[in-house]
C-alpha cells in the first residue's frame, strides 16, 4: 500500500507456481529504490533509501545455498567506494558489479561509473572514461 518499506525475501518456483518466503538473517534492512543485479547464483543488492535517508551498503545473496545466505560485501570493501544513492543502474558480469548514476539527493544525479571486483573486494572509479553520459537514475544497463 506504499505506507512502509519492505524487507522480505521470497523465492519463486515456476514448476509449481509457488512463492516461498525465505529467512532474512544478515541481509539488507527494509528499503526502496535499491540497485539489484545478478550473476550466476549471486544476487547483489546495494544502496536504496528509507525515511532515514540513503543507504551506502552492499550485499550479496548466495542463492546456491539452501536456505540462501547473505554476505555484507560493503563492510570489508576497499577502494573508491561510491556514496549512497537511490535508483542506480547496476549490472553484474564477469566477476564484477558495475554501478552508474542514481539520485544522490533531491535534484542531484550521479554521473560516476564504478566497478566492484568480487574477487578482490575492491571498488574502482571508472568515471574518467571519455564521453560518458550525464547523471541520471532509474534505468537498466
Amino acid at each position: 500500500d506504499g505506507s512502509r518499506y519492505l524487507g522480505d525475501l521470497s523465492r519463486y518456483d515456476p514448476s509449481i507456481g509457488h512463492w516461498e518466503p525465505l529467512p532474512l538473517g544478515g541481509g539488507p534492512s527494509a528499503r526502496a529504490q535499491m540497485g539489484v543485479a545478478s550473476e550466476g547464483t549471486s544476487v547483489f543488492v546495494l544502496f536504496g533509501a528509507s525515511s532515514q535517508g540513503n543507504f551506502n551498503d552492499f550485499y550479496e545473496l548466495d542463492a546456491s545455498a539452501d536456505p540462501p545466505v547473505w554476505r555484507n560485501l560493503g563492510a570489508a570493501a576497499t577502494g573508491d567506494i561510491p556514496p549512497g544513492r537511490t535508483d542506480p543502474g547496476v549490472a553484474a558480469i564477469g566477476g564484477s558489479v558495475y554501478v552508474f548514476g542514481g539520485l544522490v539527493k533531491l535534484g542531484t544525479y550521479a554521473s560516476d561509473l564504478r566497478r566492484y571486483d568480487t574477487s578482490a573486494g575492491a571498488w574502482t572509479d571508472l568515471s574518467s572514461t571519455p564521453n560518458g553520459p550525464s547523471g541520471r537514475h532509474r534505468f537498466v544497463f
